[in-house]
């Protein structure tokens, strides 16, 4: 298969959530092809799975930090993706993925071990003048609590429980299933051969091969 039958099949796969063996894929030669093995997996009606769920976030993923779509899988690791700038796109990813109830950003052992430090240093001067230990443990306990107020939201840690791509999944909105006609799957299918070859819809039909007639490589 070249490059252009891959990216339509990618595409396929994302947009039915469902997973092409490369031994099936090289014998699809028609939209009408992959029409059918589509309808053979998507006719029936069932929860979201967990592939589906996948294909739909790396979708997400792709289309909100322009990256490689064959670089993201299941196990990949959140921080290379959002990069540098942690904080801001982690709050575009929430954004991007539609939810408000979203894991927020720890704060890591430095910024941590700065909220028990600070007020200990703060208060030193109470200590050094041997103020009563009454006063001191009040003032430690109202600026450590001031502390971890000031810095709860300044979080730049991916939580551990949320360290790759498929610790998301639950995350992303699966609808109920339909159980899709043929011809809706057909239609489908040529739209996307459409956006992927960069031919128009019209040119094209579930006959059409993808070599011979429509020139994909």
């Amino acid at each position: 298969m070249g490059l252009d039958t891959v990216e339509l099949l990618m595409a396929v796969e994302e947009e039915f959530g469902i997973h092409i063996d490369d031994e099936d894929a090289g014998k699809f030669c028609t939209p009408e092809d992959i029409a059918d093995y589509v309808y053979g997996r998507v006719r029936k009606n069932g929860s979201c799975p967990s592939q589906k769920g996948f294909y739909k976030l790396r979708k997400i993923i792709v289309k909100t930090f322009n990256q490689d779509r064959n670089k993201i899988k299941p196990n990949s690791d959140l921080k290379e993706i959002l990069g540098k700038n942690i904080k801001t796109n982690w709050l575009l990813l929430q954004k991007s993925l539609g939810i408000k109830d979203f894991p927020s950003l720890e704060r890591g052992k430095p910024l941590i071990s700065l909220v028990f430090i600070l007020p200990a240093i703060i208060i030193s001067p109470l200590i050094l003048d041997e103020a009563p230990l009454e006063l001191i443990f009040i003032c430690y306990i109202l600026l450590l609590f001031l502390m971890n107020i000031f810095t709860y939201n300044i979080g730049t840690t991916i939580p551990n429980s949320h360290r790759n791509v498929s610790s998301l999944i639950p995350y992303v909105g699966c609808s109920k299933n339909i159980i899709l006609e043929e011809d809706i799957i057909i239609k489908r299918i040529i739209e996307i051969t459409s956006e992927q070859l960069g031919i128009p819809v019209d040119k094209i039909n579930k006959k059409s091969n993808f070599v011979d007639d429509l020139g994909a490589d």
